[in-house]
């Protein structure tokens, strides 16, 4: 098609973003054979962009910082010959409404984003319910969940999925780039839910 598919991971600080989307970036790389391109619009966190450069470096993957929606188009005009674009974006704490405003504003380009949210299940229920509502703001396509490995209490899951009706697209399960990721099909998400181990 001559467009690559373009997604940006976004959620609340701490989540692990940034290494989840270096796991995706592995995957498709080494087992899906993908050319894959990686952007970092996250200027706030020091160090960021050097983080994913550093994953990007070990892969042979183009990283690219952008910090305008100018910047975002540019890079991923120059990704065109990509099968994938992976976008990490900053980190904003739900309650801090400008810096996500800000980050929405940046990803408006004339290309089609797909947005996953990625939420960390060692969070509280109520405090992943307030970060998913104020991020359904950039109305995302999936939910991603993280750190399945650090709680026996993963039912919160279903409570997200019930809420925002959206579909799990990815699990982590560890620290490991790329080994502790899981693209769960309905009868994993099951078993994560009911507090097996994947």
């Amino acid at each position: 098609s001559g467009v690559p598919h373009v997604a940006a991971f976004v959620g609340p600080t701490g989540v692990g973003k940034t290494t989840t989307l270096a796991k995706l970036a592995a995957c498709l790389t080494f087992t899906r054979k993908m050319k894959v391109g990686l952007i970092s619009i996250d200027n706030y966190r020091v160090g960021a962009f050097e983080q994913l450069k550093a994953y990007g470096a070990i892969m042979g993957l183009p990283c690219v910082p952008a910090f305008s929606s100018q910047d975002l188009a540019c890079a991923l005009d120059r990704m065109k010959a990509m099968d994938v674009v992976l976008i990490d974006t900053a980190g904003h704490s739900h309650l801090d409404k400008p810096r996500i405003d800000e980050i929405l504003e940046l990803m408006q380009t004339d290309f089609r984003i797909s947005t996953h949210l990625v939420l960390s299940v060692t969070s509280e229920s109520i405090i992943m319910k307030d970060a998913a509502s104020v991020f359904s703001a950039f109305k995302p396509d999936t939910l991603v969940f993280t750190k399945i490995d650090e709680t026996k209490r993963c039912g919160k899951i279903l409570d997200q999925i019930c809420d925002l009706q959206l579909p799990v697209s990815l699990v982590t399960n560890g620290q490991r780039v790329p080994e502790d990721l899981v693209i769960p099909d309905k009868q994993q998400l099951l078993k994560i839910i009911l507090g097996a181990r994947v």
